[in-house]
């Protein structure tokens, strides 16, 4: 369960943790909409950092944000929002080292 919190954390604007406590290997399958699943790259995309065309944006303003949700229900997993620990890292300070050319 701890792999498929790592994957859907891709495709979420906030972090996903596992908090099943499960253990072992799964398999099963979740089903998308071919929209929702487009939606869902373009979201990772923004997430990772990379530059979209304004075109694919405004497809993220159309797409159902319940997706996820409903599919993992399916398999009998749910998403709930909650405060959890988190680890973070945090830099005060950066400095270019300087190099010999």
């Amino acid at each position: 369960m701890a792999g498929l919190a790592d994957v859907l954390a891709r495709f979420s604007d906030k972090p996903v943790v596992d908090m099943t406590q499960i253990q072992g290997n799964f398999d099963f399958s979740l089903e998308f909409s071919p929209e929702d699943f487009r939606a869902m790259i373009i979201r990772a995309a923004v997430i990772a950092g990379a530059t979209l065309p304004p075109e694919a944006l405004k497809l993220l303003d159309t797409a159902p944000g319940d997706s996820m949700p409903n599919a993992l229900e399916t398999v009998g997993l749910k998403l709930e929002p909650r405060k959890a620990p988190l680890e973070v890292l945090v830099i005060d300070r950066i400095e270019k080292a300087p190099s010999d050319n």
